[in-house]
């Protein structure tokens, strides 16, 4: 009963609850673990107020950081006036891609920027009050991080990125043009406060790229990927997308989750055009047939290693599908080691000069070779031309 509840929460379904079945503390900390505890109070305030009590501090607090993050994104913009940026995760998914705008879960405020443009982004901030910082437990200039954190008292913090990819491995291994995707920015409302964010293409491939990087076994991320997907037009600009990219198993996987346990409609043989070898698709059925998602809270399982594991040029044996899948994983926890959040400390003149100098020197060396798309983006238009997508939509497996 907990977890279709919580599905059931996710995509705006009758809720069937009994306190003889699903205590309100149970639910209320599987709903926290799914990372959809303000959107479960949304949905319970009216027809399960006991339920809901317990979550009314969850939705509060969301609703709070989210004015938080509006109020500072618009100081930001001002700030960086004519530098091209755009603001993603969190406060823009929480606007654009969530069942209630402004209840969606999350942290820090991610910003992207153009690699060239970092040193004069910091410049900015810093004249706006935030301080550039470094996580004193894992900062080294050898991986050349893809974000500088910035902090300013009493505000919200900043995660400035001048890649999505957060270390040069996988910058290497899933190589996307920070540039272009800058370039393909739309407007975004944001409480009132106008700014930026990935267009819609741009914002599923990520998504689901750091929804698999988490194990995509949280709810939340699934609602994420389900949302980003509706808003698509054109589903040839994703794939060709997600396959230069080296995403397509990412995307794959995080879709073929959504579609299972929220319906998430995805077109006829998805899993085809996004090039993905029947090993890979055999090895995402088997895992999530096995271990489903969603499963036990706090336990790990398969199905999170697999999502985690997922990497680029998905293999079409079985055998070769998870050995790959393995050793995607080591890549994965490395990542994981460098992301934990540990003590904070300035960033000094000096080093931080001489990262943005690492930064500048590895933007100007030339892009890792990409895999080709299996069709140009937009039918009969370049790469970023709007268009509209005229295959059928399915409510079958993708795979």
């Amino acid at each position: 009963m907990l977890e279709a509840a919580l599905v059931a929460l996710c995509t705006g379904a009758p809720v069937d609850l009994s306190e003889d079945v699903v205590s309100p503390e149970d639910l209320a900390a599987a709903a926290r673990f799914h990372r959809i505890a303000p959107l479960a109070h949304a949905r319970l305030a009216a027809g399960h107020p006991g339920y809901a009590a317990g979550l009314l501090l969850d939705r509060h607090l969301a609703m709070m950081r989210h004015l938080r993050a509006s109020t500072a994104i618009g100081v930001v913009a001002r700030a960086l006036d004519d530098v091209p940026w755009l603001v993603y995760k969190g406060p823009a998914l929480s606007e654009v891609a969530h069942p209630v705008p402004g209840l969606r879960s999350y942290g820090d405020i991610d910003l992207l920027v153009p690699p060239d443009q970092l040193r004069n982004a910091v410049e900015r901030l810093a004249g706006a009050g935030w301080s550039a910082v470094r996580k004193v437990d894992w900062f080294r200039l050898d991986v050349v991080p893809g974000e500088v954190d910035l902090m300013r008292p009493g505000w919200e913090s900043l995660d400035l990125h001048w890649s999505p990819m957060l270390t040069r491995a996988l910058r290497t291994r899933f190589p996307v043009s920070t540039e272009e995707v800058v370039a393909r920015r739309t407007a975004l409302d944001l409480g009132g406060v106008p700014a930026w964010t990935m267009d819609a293409a741009d914002t599923l491939v990520h998504v689901c790229y750091h929804g698999a990087g988490t194990g995509a076994v949280k709810l939340g991320y699934l609602v994420d990927a389900d949302r980003a997907a509706n808003r698509v037009e054109d589903w040839d600009v994703v794939v060709a997308r997600a396959r230069a990219s080296g995403t397509a198993g990412h995307l794959l996987v995080v879709l073929a989750r959504a579609h299972a346990v929220l319906g998430t409609p995805l077109p006829d043989r998805l899993a085809h055009d996004l090039g993905l070898g029947t090993g890979f698709k055999a090895l995402q059925r088997m895992v999530d047939a096995w271990w489903p998602v969603p499963g036990p809270v706090e336990v790990s399982t398969p199905a999170g290693y697999l999502a985690q594991g997922v990497g680029r040029g998905a293999t079409s044996s079985l055998g070769g599908a998870t050995g790959r899948a393995a050793r995607n994983l080591r890549l994965r926890m490395v990542r994981s080691a460098v992301t934990r959040h540990g003590t904070r400390a300035p960033f000094g003149d000096e080093l931080l000069a001489t990262y943005l100098a690492a930064v500048e020197a590895e933007a100007a060396r030339p892009t890792p070779s990409r895999t080709a798309p299996a069709r140009p983006e937009g039918k009969g238009g370049p790469a970023g031309t709007t268009a509209t997508w005229t295959g059928t939509r399915s409510t079958r497996s993708p795979i």
